[in-house]
Parts: structure tokens; C-alpha cells; sequence
């Protein structure tokens, strides 16, 4: 053989990956991955979630002037309501309409001493991820705003 003598001793390379240290980083990169998706997919939940509470404040909003409305017509009768709770019948007259899976309770008070008007109480309850979530509105309609309101008309 020419006098040469073959041997076969490693050559390590000092550019480029091998296949080990390319399989650990993409384990590496897939566990991250899966931790921010974990993030993401919560994030989406709650954005739902938010839509859920979004239609409730709005069913709040409804009720409430739904309840006006319809304490300026029983005060246009020559009524006065001392207080109670309104009925979804009345509130569904005056354009009142829930929604479903949100419960909505209104109530009204004339108080006794004070300026003469209603405190309206408008609560509205859901289930959110297992746990009932409660929304609870309180204003004050006086015989002014009613008299002011019936002006505009």
C-alpha cells in the first residue's frame, strides 16, 4: 500500500449541531410552547367570560330604564308606589327583554323622609366558570326627574 499507513482517528467538527443537541432544543422549544398555549386558551376563556358580564351590565342598564319608564306611567295614573318588586311583565312592556342564562331582580323604594322619588335596586346574577356572579345597580328616580322627563315627551 504505498507505504502509508491509514488510521481512522475522529475529526471533530467545530461548525453545526448534532442530532442530540437538535432533538433537546426542540423538546426544549415544545414544552415553552405548550406552557404559552396553556396562557392563551385561559386568556380566550376569560374574553368569553367578559362577553357573559358585558350582555349582564347591559341587561342592568335595560332594566333600569325599563323601571323608569314604568314608575313614570304608574305615577301618571295618580299612583305612588310605596315599594315591591317589579314584575318581568311590567318591565317586559317597556322594553325590558333578559337574556337567558341572567337573572335580573328589580326593586323599588319610596323612602319615608328625604327628597320625594325611588330608589331603584337593579341586581342581575349569572354563572361564570362554576361561580355565580352578581351584578347590582342602585339609583335614585325622583318625582323632579319625572316631572322633567314627562316635559320632554
Amino acid at each position: 500500500m504505498n507505504g502509508r499507513t491509514c488510521s481512522r482517528t475522529p475529526v471533530r467538527r467545530t461548525e453545526g449541531f448534532t442530532l442530540v443537541e437538535a432533538l433537546a432544543s426542540l423538546t426544549i422549544a415544545a414544552a415553552l410552547l405548550v406552557g404559552i398555549m396553556g396562557y392563551f386558551t385561559t386568556a380566550y376563556v376569560g374574553i368569553r367570560q367578559d362577553g357573559t358580564r358585558t350582555r349582564a351590565v347591559s341587561q342592568t342598564e335595560q332594566a333600569m330604564e325599563a323601571t323608569r319608564a314604568w314608575l313614570m306611567d304608574q305615577y301618571a295614573q295618580g299612583g305612588r308606589p310605596g315599594s315591591g318588586q317589579v314584575q318581568p311583565s311590567d318591565l317586559a312592556s317597556h322594553g325590558f327583554n333578559g337574556s337567558p342564562g341572567i337573572n335580573t331582580v328589580v326593586t323599588y323604594t319610596y323612602p319615608q323622609s328625604g327628597p320625594p322619588g325611588w330608589e331603584i335596586t337593579v341586581t342581575t346574577t349569572w354563572q361564570s366558570r362554576g361561580q355565580l356572579q352578581t351584578y347590582e345597580v342602585k339609583s335614585f328616580f325622583g318625582e323632579y326627574d319625572h316631572a322633567k322627563s314627562r316635559a320632554a315627551q
